[in-house]
């Protein structure tokens, strides 16, 4: 929302105003860092650099923001259950399942933050109940059938504003990088 209201008041060139945002939840370190002659305010930690892949990958997958399962989970233990890809305050869709830069062994659940709940729309449910019956696909040991669905989605442009999301979870599931192993046991 808050995009849209620069984009109307700046317009021309500014119309076009881009963004990602990659979100992440962790302990991290914040302060001054550095020596007597060079100080810097700064955070770094694991999280930080989760939360600027979560950012990169935005344009790769052509959405934004893209939060990670932790946040997801921590927003749901504060917010409520998670029923349906949705809390009580933000509505959520799994779109991959990745392995971060650097951390080879540590499986990331990819989700794009839609908007909040109150403002769902019939196409935000039925593109989260896609995206769920692809995942529960490869959970079910049937990439076969993730690929068809996507792929049908692609040449129906049943959701343009995920192509670039479908095509790259697509890939991903061709590399064999998510497979039934890829999903935590409690599953959203």
């Amino acid at each position: 929302d808050a995009i849209q209201v620069v984009r109307d008041n700046l317009g021309g060139d500014c119309a076009n105003l881009s963004y990602r945002v990659g979100i992440h939840s962790g302990k991290t370190m914040v302060g001054n860092i550095g020596y007597q002659h060079r100080v810097n305010y700064t955070v770094c930690g694991t999280p930080v650099n989760i939360a600027a892949r979560m950012e990169q990958l935005g344009k790769e997958y052509g959405v934004t923001p893209l939060v990670t399962d932790a946040v997801v989970r921590g927003t749901s233990l504060i917010r409520g259950a998670v029923v349906s890809g949705a809390t009580s305050a933000f509505f959520f869709i799994l779109i991959d399942i990745i392995k971060v830069h650097g951390h080879k062994t540590t499986l990331t659940e990819v989700y794009h933050l839609v908007c909040r709940v109150d403002k769902v729309t019939k196409n935000m449910l039925e593109a989260s109940r896609f995206y769920d019956s692809v995942h529960q696909f490869i959970r079910d040991g049937r990439p076969g059938d993730a690929l068809a669905s996507i792929r049908a989605a692609l040449s129906d442009k049943k959701y343009p504003e995920y192509d670039q999301a479908l095509k790259k979870l697509e890939e991903n599931i061709q590399k064999g990088e998510i497979t039934p192993s890829s999903y935590r046991d409690e599953g959203l």
